[in-house]
């Protein structure tokens, strides 16, 4: 059963696959999941199995990126009196840096704004959502094949783990497959 359109838009979702033989977690952020992870109960029972998974190695992370994501998410209440900024790092970071000690190279959705001709940014589409690393395991980690078998393969054309990953090479990726 796939996510109805209002879950999907309302719900920041966890979502698990195999890039280029790489195991990646993502999350939504509220916008449209790829096509290959749109599939309510085996994502749940993805989850189920992850969450089994020991911890198991460090963890690198694109530090600069967070600053700066965090920066501009709470630019507005940072202001605020009483306003923790590094316990809104560390809250931030909690979930990526555990599936990346897990084994997964773990994702931010991100939206890479862009103009029209006639200078008005265009609405968010599966052209300018993206997906940035945060944490990746600094040792690769082999998973059970109980979880790999049931994770969807995607391969992306010049897929390179450190640049962003968009919505449409996910989908063009998984569309080869099917």
């Amino acid at each position: 059963m796939k996510y109805r359109n209002t879950i999907q838009s309302s719900c920041d979702i966890d979502f698990f696959m195999l890039v280029n033989g790489l195991p990646v977690h993502a999350v939504s952020f509220g916008m449209p999941l790829p096509e290959a992870v749109n599939d309510m109960k085996k994502n749940r029972e993805l989850i189920l199995l992850i969450s089994e998974l020991k911890e198991a190695t460090e963890v690198s992370l694109n530090e600069n990126y967070i600053r700066n994501r965090l920066e501009m998410l709470y630019t507005p209440i940072n202001q605020i009196e009483g306003f923790n900024w590094d316990e809104a790092i560390t809250n931030y970071k909690k979930t990526f840096e555990i599936m990346a000690s897990k084994g997964f190279y773990s994702f931010d959705m991100d939206i890479i704004p862009y103009m029209n001709k006639e200078g008005y940014y265009n609405p968010i589409t599966e052209y300018n959502v993206s997906y940035q690393l945060i944490a990746k395991p600094q040792i690769r980690l082999e998973l059970p094949k109980e979880i790999i078998n049931k994770l969807p393969i995607i391969e992306v054309e010049n897929f390179d783990i450190e640049k962003p990953i968009f919505l449409t090479d996910l989908n063009k990726g998984w569309r080869k497959r099917h």
